[in-house]
C-alpha cells in the first residue's frame, strides 16, 4: 500500500532517525539579510536551501539564518539561507504542505518555480503525472515526497548534489517532527 510511510509500526516509523534537532531561532531571522559571496557555487547550495525558496517567518522553526538577494534578468529574488541543506530542505518541505497542497504537481511546479510569466517551459518532476494532486498522502509518504524534492531540487541547479540520500530522508523526518 501507498499510505503513509509514517504509520506506527510501517518500515519507514523503524528507520533510526538521524535527522538533526530541529533548531528554531529567534522570530525575526528571517528578516536578516546575508550576502553569500557567489565563487560559482549554485544558489540553493550557497544558501543551504535545495529548492531556492523565498524566507518566510514559519522556517524560523528551521534555523533560518536570514536571506539573501538573487538578481536575475527577471528581478531581484530572496532566499532563505539555512545552517544545513537538512534545515533546508525540512523548511522547503513545511512551505510546500503549507502553501501548495491540493494543486495538481503542474500547477504547483509552476508556481514554486515562478516561471508562469517568464516564458519558460514548466517541468514536472519525471515519473509524475502532472495531473496528479499534491496531497497530505502524497506528502506523508517519505519515499515518493522525498523523490520529488530531490528532482526539484535538481530544477534549480541541474548539477545539485548537496545532499545525500540519508540527508533527504533526515529532512523529511525533521520536517514531520516539527509538524506532528
Amino acid at each position: 500500500s501507498r499510505g503513509s510511510a509514517a504509520g506506527r509500526g510501517s518500515p519507514a516509523s523503524r528507520v533510526p532517525c538521524t535527522a538533526p534537532a530541529v533548531m528554531a531561532t529567534s522570530g525575526r531571522a528571517h528578516l536578516r539579510r546575508i550576502a553569500m559571496p557567489y565563487a560559482g557555487v549554485p544558489a540553493n547550495v550557497r544558501y543551504n536551501n535545495p529548492a531556492a525558496a523565498y524566507p518566510r517567518a514559519a522556517d524560523n522553526k528551521y534555523g533560518i539564518l536570514g536571506y539573501g538577494v538573487l538578481k536575475s534578468g527577471q528581478g531581484t529574488h530572496k532566499i532563505g539561507r539555512f545552517p544545513s541543506p537538512v534545515h533546508g530542505a525540512a523548511a522547503n518541505f513545511d512551505l510546500f504542505a503549507a502553501k501548495y497542497t491540493g494543486m495538481t504537481a503542474y500547477a504547483a511546479v509552476r508556481k514554486w518555480r515562478g516561471n508562469a510569466g517568464r516564458g519558460e517551459r514548466t517541468v514536472v518532476p519525471r515519473g509524475y503525472d502532472p495531473n496528479m494532486r499534491i496531497t497530505p498522502q502524497f506528502l506523508n509518504d517519505r519515499a515518493r515526497a522525498v523523490d520529488f524534492f530531490k528532482k526539484m531540487a535538481l530544477h534549480e541547479s541541474p548539477n545539485f548534489r548537496g545532499m545525500s540520500d540519508q540527508d533527504w530522508n533526515n529532512a523529511w523526518r525533521m520536517w514531520r517532527r516539527a509538524n506532528p
